[in-house]
C-alpha cells in the first residue's frame, strides 16, 4: 500500500521561505500570526490557533495589544506565547521611540504628536507623561508621572516642579492616553491641567499643552484643536502662564499648533 503524503509536511519551511523572499506582503493576518506561533508552538498546527486568536481579538493589533492573561484564555495559548506577543509589541514600541527621540528639535505639534503616537503605541493602561523642553523646543526628557487612574490625586505635583527645575526647562507638554476610548477630556483631565499649570507657573515654566491620546485620534486641551473639532471645555490660564518665558514663546512658530488630523500607526 502506498503511504499517503501528509499535505502539511514542510508547511513551516515553505512559509519561512515565502517570508524571506517577499516579506509580509501578501500574507493574510492569520498567516502572520501563524509565523509568530512557529516560535512558541513547536509542533502543533498553528493555523487553527491563529484563527482562534483573531476570532477573540478581532485583528492583529488586538492580538498584540492584549494582556497575557487574556491571551491565555484562548485554548492552546500558553504563557510563553503570550510573552512572545507582548515582547513583539514592546520591542516595536521601543524601536519607534528610539527613532523619534533622535529628532533634535520639535518645531511643530505635528512632530510632538508623532512622538506621542510611538510613546503610547501598545500601551494598555492609562498613563500620564511629562515632556520637558528647553527654549529651543529640544526634548530634554520624558517622565512618567502616573499610571492607572490618571487624576489629580495620582499626580505628584512636587515631581512636576522638581523635574522642571532639575532640567532647567522652559516648557512642558503633558500627555496621557484613553486606551480603547475617545480623547474627550474629562473633568479630572481639566483639573490636572490647571494644577500642573499653577505648579509650573510658580517656577517660571510654561505649560505648552496637554494632549489626550486615544487609539487613532487626539485632543489638545489648552488650544482645543484636534481632528477638526474643538475641546469640549477649553481652559483659560493666568496671564503669567500665557506670557511667561518670552524666549520659549518666540521659539514657537506661528503654525506650531497646526496639527495632523488623525493618528495613524503608519505614517502620520
Amino acid at each position: 500500500m502506498v503511504e499517503k503524503k501528509n499535505p502539511h509536511e514542510g508547511h513551516r519551511e515553505r512559509m519561512k521561505q515565502r517570508y524571506l523572499s517577499q516579506g509580509l506582503d501578501g500574507f493574510a493576518e492569520h498567516e502572520v500570526l501563524e509565523m509568530l506561533l512557529f516560535y512558541s508552538v513547536p509542533r502543533a498546527d498553528t493555523n487553527e490557533l491563529a484563527h482562534a486568536l483573531l476570532d477573540r481579538f478581532s485583528d492583529l493589533h488586538g492580538v498584540l495589544s492584549a494582556e497575557p492573561r487574556e491571551l491565555c484564555q484562548v485554548s492552546g495559548v500558553k504563557m510563553h506565547t503570550a510573552i512572545l506577543f507582548r515582547l513583539v509589541s514592546d520591542v516595536y514600541r521601543r524601536s519607534c521611540l528610539e527613532k523619534t527621540k533622535k529628532q533634535v528639535s520639535y518645531r511643530s505639534m505635528k512632530a510632538v504628536i508623532a512622538y506621542l503616537r510611538d510613546l503610547f503605541i501598545g500601551v494598555r493602561n492609562e498613563r500620564v507623561y511629562m515632556l520637558l523642553f528647553d527654549n529651543g523646543m529640544n526634548l530634554q526628557d520624558t517622565v512618567l508621572l502616573a499610571e492607572g487612574a490618571v487624576n489629580s490625586t495620582a499626580i505628584t505635583y512636587r515631581t512636576v516642579a522638581e523635574q522642571a527645575l532639575f532640567h532647567r526647562s522652559s516648557g512642558v507638554i503633558l500627555a496621557h492616553n484613553h486606551p480603547g476610548g475617545i480623547p474627550v477630556p474629562s473633568g479630572s483631565d481639566l483639573e490636572v491641567t490647571r494644577n500642573v499649570d499653577n505648579v509650573l507657573s510658580a517656577v517660571g515654566v510654561r505649560l505648552i499643552e496637554h494632549v489626550v491620546i486615544a487609539d487613532h485620534s487626539y485632543e489638545l486641551i489648552i488650544h482645543g484643536r484636534s481632528a477638526g473639532h474643538k475641546a469640549s471645555a477649553p481652559l483659560s490660564f493666568s496671564a503669567s502662564t500665557c506670557g511667561a518665558e518670552p524666549d520659549l514663546a518666540a521659539s514657537l512658530p506661528a503654525d506650531f499648533f497646526d496639527c495632523c488630523p488623525v493618528l495613524s500607526y503608519g505614517i502620520c
